[in-house]
């Protein structure tokens, strides 16, 4: 039976494809099975299910086919990589992969809407790079392309968001949450002296580095970080140290005589520096000197 425990176990031990969402759970608000997206997944399905994800900067495409009753949700970060990527991460390939999945699934193109999400500038830092403005003009080009109606969205501005989508019913709500622009949180941060880092786990920092005992050199100072790592921020424990909007953070490197070697952080999860760096993500910008 559809949202049963069977079910949920069901859905839980199917083999899933490369970038198919995999993180299944039931939702006691909605009292139904559910599945995760996360950033650079995507997930279709044409029975009684719960999509959902958690978007700052990136895009989620909803897609429907009103006649099929099928639907889908992808999630990425950048509007496009090189021509030899392959990575959900980008909307050039995360849309064309959506779209096809539901075309297998039984989908038909004439009769295909979609609802887009996200696109915030959730942190101020990005503004010069105008991640979520990027990614909002691409899917919307994309979508005039293909001639997709889009007959709902909610982006840009400056909130992170919660989706959750019905496949079956082509419904989706959203849930803007709490900003999280430095400045704004300039008095609250420093009254418990906590700092707010614009990266995230879309930026390559690994989830559970508070939980390793993972630090930050500020001030030529090493500072533990506080709390999970979230998609686009990071929280730093400062003590009793005065810190300041717009101070240098290292996460790897040399400050003062103070220094975190990728090797170091590599040991603390078990690997090797190399592969620390080589998570980096794209929206890091990059200075070669």
């Amino acid at each position: 039976m559809t949202n049963s425990a069977a079910h949920l176990q069901a859905l839980k031990a199917k083999a899933r494809k490369p970038g198919e969402a995999s993180f299944f759970f039931h939702d006691h608000h909605f009292r139904m099975n559910a599945v995760k997206i996360l950033p650079g997944e995507y997930f279709v399905a044409n029975e009684e299910i719960s999509i959902m994800t958690v978007l700052g900067s990136c895009i989620a495409a909803c897609i429907w086919d009103s006649q099929r009753r099928i639907g889908g949700m992808n999630h990425f970060m950048l509007p496009e990589g090189t021509p030899a990527d392959t990575s959900g991460r980008y909307g050039s390939y995360a849309m064309e992969l959506l779209i096809n999945e539901m075309i297998k699934l039984g989908a038909s193109r004439e009769n295909l809407q979609a609802k887009v999400f996200g696109g915030g500038q959730v942190i101020s830092s990005f503004t010069t790079m105008n991640v979520g403005e990027r990614n909002t003009k691409f899917v919307m080009d994309y979508l005039q392309t293909e001639r997709i109606p889009i007959v709902s969205k909610d982006v840009l501005d400056i909130y992170p968001r919660k989706v959750v989508f019905f496949p079956v019913s082509g419904k989706a709500m959203v849930k803007r949450l709490a900003h999280s622009h430095p400045e704004k949180l300039e008095t609250q941060e420093r009254a418990g002296n906590v700092a707010t880092v614009p990266i995230g786990y879309a930026d390559g920092v690994p989830r559970n580095l508070a939980a390793v005992g993972g630090e930050v050199v500020i001030g030529g100072r090493r500072h533990p970080i506080a709390g999970t790592v979230t998609m686009d921020q990071l929280m730093v424990d400062c003590g009793d140290e005065e810190v300041q909007v717009g101070d240098e953070v290292v996460l790897i490197g040399h400050q003062g005589n103070e220094s975190i070697e990728a090797d170091a952080l590599g040991r603390l999860f078990g690997t090797i520096g190399y592969e620390i760096v080589s998570r980096i993500g794209e929206r890091v910008p990059r200075r070669y000197v």
